[in-house]
């Protein structure tokens, strides 16, 4: 996402590629933060070369217009569809679990809606947001006040109405991860934004200027993250 977009499919220009890169061949599961098309516009598309096993999604997501018909034909090929409020919790080996930390109750698939994931890979713990207001981070904090985590994946692409100080203060994350495209007409991430990450002396990689963001767990449980600059 370093560069400008071309009116042309994420999917088959961004997503496809960089996990077939890796060896990629299909996915266990997907996990969408909730319905709106720029969290989940490249799915169906995705799904085609490189299947998918389960999709996992906030009980309400599925009322967005353009979601539900990802959904169906998703359904139709055979992945299994996920309908989930929060607390649920997976295993996904001895060293990678996560946990839905919200929403608890039925949405409609609105940013205030979007799923929380906590995940604990290796000796790294990662917050992942989707675009929650600062009015969900809040409630997010009254369920779980000591939270505490070493990655934050920053809500809503940087936007002002995410990352409060209150809450970044609580979680006390070392890192944030923005993804954000290069010149968006929304201008994320906000210069206020970015203020209150570098108040809490936090290390920011951000997309539009960084690239790809890679991370790395190698065996000895020392990661490191790694900037792919687009060409």
């Amino acid at each position: 996402m370093g560069k400008k977009e071309k009116n042309t499919s994420i999917a088959q220009n961004k997503l496809i590629p960089a996990l077939k890169a890796e060896g990629i061949s299909y996915l266990n599961g997907v996990f969408i933060s909730h319905g709106h098309v720029d969290h989940m516009g490249a799915l169906a598309e995705l799904s085609e070369s490189i299947p998918i096993k389960e999709i996992s999604y906030a009980t309400g997501s599925e009322t967005k217009p353009a979601f539900r018909k990802a959904l169906k034909k998703l359904k139709k090929a055979g992945t299994r569809l996920n309908s989930l409020l929060a607390p649920e919790e997976w295993s996904i080996s001895s060293d990678i679990k996560l946990k839905a930390l919200y929403p608890s109750e039925v949405g409609q698939g609105d940013n205030r809606d979007s799923l929380t994931l906590y995940a604990e890979i290796g000796q790294i713990s990662w917050l992942f947001t989707g675009d929650l207001d600062s009015e969900g981070e809040l409630k997010l904090l009254q369920k779980y006040p000591k939270a505490k985590v070493n990655v934050l994946k920053v809500g809503h692409h940087g936007s002002s109405t995410s990352s409060s100080s209150i809450f970044l203060k609580t979680i006390d994350a070392k890192v944030g991860l923005i993804s954000a495209g290069l010149d968006n007409q929304f201008q994320h991430p906000r210069p206020e934004t970015i203020s209150r990450l570098k108040e809490q002396n936090m290390i920011i990689f951000r997309t539009d200027l960084d690239g790809a963001i890679y991370y790395t767990e190698p065996l000895t449980g020392q990661g490191s993250f790694k900037r792919i600059m687009e060409k």
